[in-house]
């Protein structure tokens, strides 16, 4: 079960006092992006944001006893960069099945957004969480 927080975010309901929360906010890509004819053949900003719950408890402060959160962004570039996506659901849950893979992490919450989507508004895109 999950609770939506003022931020828009999705966290789990249930706080586990092992799970360590990994993030990157606001990732911005080039990406081929969007179900309309103007928005094929180009590429447009995606911002996309990351928040992973991960089972750590790293003893020698060393990068290989948690989940790098460079994983998040490299991943994020590389499927961006893969070809034209018409719905941004699409590219959070192909995200959301890569970042998985990582058997450390339990949940996640992938957030992207379209900056130029909409004329009058900041940004519109979607939201998804998954947790094993």
């Amino acid at each position: 079960m999950t609770k939506k927080t003022t931020t828009d975010q999705y966290v789990p309901l249930e706080r586990d006092p092992e799970l360590t929360e990994v993030f990157v906010e606001n990732i911005e890509l080039p990406a081929r992006i969007g179900v309309y004819a103007h928005e094929h053949g180009r590429t447009q900003p995606l911002v996309v944001t990351v928040r992973a719950w991960a089972k750590i408890t790293p003893q020698k402060d060393a990068l290989s006893e948690t989940v790098n959160y460079r994983v998040f962004v490299d991943n994020a570039a590389e499927l961006a960069s893969t070809g034209h996506f018409d719905l941004v659901e699409t590219f959070i849950n192909q995200l959301a099945d890569r970042l998985m893979a990582h058997t450390q992490i339990v949940a996640l919450s992938i957030r992207a957004s379209k900056p130029e989507a909409i004329e009058n508004a900041s940004h519109a895109g979607a939201a998804i969480f998954r947790r094993r």
